[in-house]
């Protein structure tokens, strides 16, 4: 684990503000800006209840007002459960608002926040880069002749 990343992580826990960075980890690029755990906690625990709201029509066949509260708190029950405050000693970074992009290609993905594990980063850096275009391939293999001798 990166030392300086870790304490990037500890400092953006106690809430001091943050430049935006960009992590790699698992075949991903995240582009955010370091935040306390508590700052996600507090975007999905919103996100969740509106998408409760948006979708509860679907979910609950004949919703009564109690019906409807009891299921949303065993919805947002489950989200609280996982999402519990982070330790003195970060173990991932948070990073709030952040976008995703696969370093495969493809599309990005736009989230409100998210958690990277600080053990699963290969690395990171603050500043935007310059674009390098990518050059001609490879060739690799032989020539055979075809044909008769």
């Amino acid at each position: 684990m990166d030392a300086q990343l870790a304490e990037l992580a500890r400092v953006a826990e106690g809430g001091q503000e943050c430049p935006r960075i960009k992590v790699i980890a698992g075949g991903v690029l995240y582009r955010g800006t370091p935040s306390p755990s508590s700052t996600m906690f507090e975007l999905v625990d919103v996100a969740a209840t509106q998408e409760f709201d948006a979708n509860k029509r679907v979910w609950l066949r004949k919703p009564d007002a109690t019906e409807v509260e009891a299921e949303k708190e065993r919805y947002l029950g489950a989200f609280r459960l996982a999402l519990t405050p982070e330790a003195e000693t970060p173990t991932a970074l948070t990073l709030a608002p952040c976008e995703l992009f696969p370093l495969a290609g493809g599309d990005g993905l736009e989230l409100v926040a998210v958690r990277v594990p600080l053990d699963a980063v290969s690395g990171w850096w603050i500043l935007d880069g310059n674009r390098i275009a990518a050059r001609g391939g490879w060739f690799v293999g032989a020539t055979l002749p075809v044909g008769q001798p």
